[in-house]
């Protein structure tokens, strides 16, 4: 019996070392400057005032 690797081409294969946790539907690189700076804005408050 043939398992998975044996039946997809190494070239299909996904690259599944790359794939960012934090970021998993590559908004980021979607993001206007003004998105990131407001992105980056929240999340310090979030991290500041809000988590314990």
């Amino acid at each position: 019996m043939k398992d998975a690797t044996d039946v997809i081409s190494a070239k299909d294969r996904p690259n599944l070392s790359s794939f960012d946790w934090q970021d998993p539907f590559n908004f980021s690189d979607q993001l206007t400057e003004e998105e990131r700076m407001l992105q980056e804005s929240v999340r310090s408050f979030a991290q500041n005032e809000l988590q314990p």
